[in-house]
């Protein structure tokens, strides 16, 4: 069986110490930083080992989830709990509510009277007041609450593609995060055999101070880096848990995603799958139908309006008397405009004009979106396709190669330190080149409305 790059090293350095850097293949666990510093002392100083104990901390962290969480699972929480979708799919309900009240027609509205006074021919009665719109408009406002339905549809429709891509991101900066903090434990467990080895052969003359010196300064170095990578972690997990409405200190662990549904196919006429499925522009269509509406609306205060009362009336004086009743037919129209009526037909076809051009800057931006996201992912492809040519394996096998050399006293301490850096860069380098292109993958689907 292929033994871990640490087990090498440990083998290597252990050899030159006369020492067991490493516990046994069939140990359970490793010995973690904060024993081997407790165990052997801190060769680098006490701030070192105050360092150390906070890595260690770090290490162990919250006990994961026994169920690795799912990219596609973590969108679907996401959805299903953030609180700007929520909000969105509230707007949604409320202008569905407002298609009913705009093609309501106007309601009847009943009256009362009853007089009073000292005059003898008091009366009391009662009358229905029907407002008539016989232009039908409220039918042109229901079709303007209906695009404006169609508009908000849209928006939320782009509220889940957007929010689908930043959990996506999320998730895949995790990904690359975990990757990156495990390079530089490695790293650190190697910088340590390294410094005991100088510190080794210094005492036995076979070393130059100067190298025990410069492993200090190499193990303190990738210390730091563990910290860093670690607190940067803490980060990237903490953005995916606010997108999943937890709280930002939930243990998660992630499981491994699959290939996008882009990989290894070319996406078909992509600008055509955009005009037909990015909700943007079923957003920009609406309110520009919308707005050709008001427009409508706004000339049809020209026209006359018209109303119908039926009303009812007796003497207080005179009970026995039989009742007045009366059917009142009035028509209204405007005679003079001061402007208010012009002011209001100028303002609907602005907005109409607006809504036009923002169409278009719709169609623009859609097609610049596509065509970056395009680009991006096929140079994305090829970064990742390099290191898939056997960089990393070939690194690796360097490193141990200069390892070997190391202890033979063919090679120096240097070239251990250039190719343990070479290897780490690599490493680190196939997870930003993974999460680059898993990235660039959702962003394509992103622009081009979902995945095809």
């Amino acid at each position: 069986m292929r033994q871990p790059l640490a087990w090498v090293v440990a083998a290597v350095l252990g050899s030159l110490l006369g020492v067991g850097l490493w516990p046994a293949p069939g140990r359970a666990q490793g010995l973690t930083l904060a024993e081997l510093l407790r165990s052997r002392g801190s060769p680098a100083g006490e701030h070192v080992q105050a360092w150390g104990r906070e890595v260690a901390q770090l290490q162990r962290g919250p006990r994961a989830e026994e169920e690795p969480l799912r990219v596609d699972e973590a969108v679907r929480l996401a959805i299903a709990r953030f609180p700007a979708l929520q909000a969105a799919r509230q707007e949604v309900e409320a202008a569905r509510a407002r298609v009913t009240l705009r093609g309501a027609h106007p309601n009847p509205r009943l009256a009362a009277k009853r007089e009073s006074g000292e005059t003898s021919d008091k009366a009391e009665g009662l009358e229905i007041h029907q407002d008539v719109e016989l232009f039908g408009q409220w039918l042109i406002r229901r079709s303007k609450a209906a695009w404006e339905l169609e508009g908000k549809e849209g928006s939320f429709r782009r509220e889940v593609l957007d929010l689908t891509l930043e959990v996506q991101k999320a998730f895949f900066d995790v990904l690359a995060a975990e990757t990156i903090a495990e390079v530089n434990r490695e790293n650190l467990t190697v910088a340590e055999g390294l410094l005991r080895a100088a510190k080794r052969r210094f005492e036995l003359g076979d070393a130059p101070r100067l190298e025990w010196v410069r492993s200090e300064v190499e193990y303190t170095r990738a210390l730091q880096d563990v910290l860093r990578t670690q607190r940067e972690l803490a980060d990237k997990r903490a953005v995916l848990h606010f997108f999943l409405g937890r709280d930002l200190s939930t243990p998660i662990q992630l499981a491994e995603p699959p290939p996008s549904p882009l990989a290894g196919q070319k996406v078909e006429d992509p600008q055509r799958l955009a005009r037909e499925r990015r909700p943007e522009l079923q957003e920009a269509m609406a309110a520009a139908r919308a707005s050709d509406r008001q427009v409508t609306l706004a000339w049809m205060d020209i026209l006359p309006s018209f109303s119908v009362a039926y009303e009812t009336t007796r003497s207080r004086a005179s009970p026995a008397q039989e009742s007045e009743q009366k059917l009142t037919l009035r028509a209204s129209i405007p005679i003079f405009d001061f402007g208010a009526i012009r002011g209001q037909i100028r303002e609907a076809r602005a907005q109409r004009g607006a809504a036009g051009f923002r169409l278009a800057l719709v169609h623009q931006r859609l097609a610049l979106e596509v065509q970056e996201a395009h680009l991006a992912l096929a140079e994305a492809e090829k970064q990742l396709e390099s290191y898939r040519g056997g960089i990393l394996a070939q690194a690796e096998e360097v490193l141990k190669l200069t390892l070997g050399g190391y202890e033979r006293g063919a090679l120096t301490f240097l070239d251990v330190l250039e190719a343990q850096r070479s290897f780490r860069v690599t490493k680190s380098g196939l997870a930003l080149a993974q999460r680059h292109y898993r990235q660039s993958a959702a962003q394509l689907e992103r622009a081009i409305g979902g995945a095809p």
